[in-house]
């Protein structure tokens, strides 16, 4: 998927997939409704149940879906964020669902999670606490702790106690939290020897 205004087309985003039957790539038609917001890490898909998500636009944020079985976008539903500013809305998949962390840096950071059921946004935490504002959430831990990654070269993620608002370190060796974080859930298929 590539904006290709740089191409000559206004306004326009193109997807391309790659067809392992015939071994060719091809375009999906009709393409994105709207243009993918490129700037730093909002540019980058993040899979979740099936679907790639996207965020678009910098005035008005809007989360668009691609559905892999499909291969049709949509754009999900207003979200109540739409006025935040872009730079400070980051995706993640947060228990298996689709999550935006929208920062006021130094003061809160709110948490969304898309109800793909009823089709809804649902704010799951509201966090002040100057250390976490300014971090990334990687995973929800015992549905009352965060955990999160600085965006500072820290060698220390952190868990945030949603009862206690407590903030815990953990070290994590030679490891610096300004690479990027995944979590592992181990499935049916080991990947180790």
């Amino acid at each position: 998927m590539y904006n290709s205004s740089e191409l000559g087309l206004e306004n326009a985003t193109t997807c391309e997939v790659f067809d392992f039957s015939t071994n060719t790539w091809r375009y999906i038609n009709p393409s994105s409704p709207y243009r993918i917001n490129t700037s730093s890490s909002r540019g980058h898909a993040l899979y979740v149940d099936g679907s790639l998500y996207w965020l678009t636009g910098k005035k008005e944020i809007k989360v668009l879906a691609l559905d892999l079985h499909t291969e049709t976008f949509q754009v999900i539903s207003k979200a109540p964020f739409a006025e935040a500013d872009h730079r400070n809305i980051i995706t993640r998949s947060l228990n298996n669902r689709l999550c935006l962390s929208v920062s006021k840096p130094l003061q809160q950071m709110i948490i969304w999670s898309f109800n793909s059921e009823n089709k809804t946004w649902e704010q799951i935490y509201s966090i002040v606490n100057r250390s976490v504002t300014q971090s990334l959430p990687v995973a929800i831990l015992e549905k009352n702790k965060l955990l999160c990654c600085p965006r500072s070269n820290s060698r220390q993620l952190m868990i945030y106690d949603i009862k206690t608002k407590s903030v815990d370190s953990v070290s994590i060796g030679t490891y610096r939290c300004g690479d990027s974080v995944f979590c592992y859930f181990e499935s049916l298929i080991s990947i180790l020897g």
